[in-house]
């Protein structure tokens, strides 16, 4: 399938809805506006869209320990030839262990079965070590979107990556 993390001990799986709960606490653990647990059931688990009605459709995957513990989770959107990152996040005693990154691979992989050709995602201006992760898949800013995110307020930088 994808990518597996750099530490043997973890596994990518698809999302699924067992990952729910544990999806739902690590988002409130690592963000200040966390998704909930409807959203992500209903994204992750139901596949649905963000863009509307049956216009896309989310693909997510898991990151888990042998014995099921979610470690990491993310998801891309894909509407035509183009994918949108709607979410990674690692717990954070699970952080440093490459499963972020497998996610991404993962993600990538998933996008270009889909036809995807670009990919876009938003990360926070001051978050470094995530923008660090994209760069190393290839993506490069592509622009900002003033005011994206709250709680504290703070632009969003917009990365993109073409693939072929």
């Amino acid at each position: 399938m994808s990518q597996q993390p750099t530490d043997p001990e973890f596994t990518v799986v698809p999302f699924a809805e067992r990952h729910v709960q544990a999806a739902a606490e690590i988002e409130h653990t690592v963000f200040s506006e966390p998704w909930s647990l409807r959203a992500i059931r209903d994204l992750f688990v139901g596949g649905g869209s963000t863009a509307g009605a049956g216009v896309g459709h989310i693909s997510a995957l898991a990151c888990e320990t042998p014995d099921g513990t979610l470690a990491a989770y993310g998801g891309i959107e894909c509407v035509l030839d183009e994918g949108n990152i709607v979410n990674i996040a690692t717990a954070p005693e699970f952080r440093r262990r490459g499963c972020a990154s497998a996610i991404m691979s993962g993600l990538l992989e998933t996008a270009k079965g889909k036809g995807c050709v670009r990919i876009t995602l938003e990360v926070r201006e001051h978050n470094i070590p995530a923008q660090s992760l994209y760069r190393s898949f290839g993506f490069t800013p592509a622009g900002i979107r003033r005011h994206f995110y709250s709680f504290p307020d703070e632009d969003a930088v917009v990365m993109e990556k073409f693939i072929k």
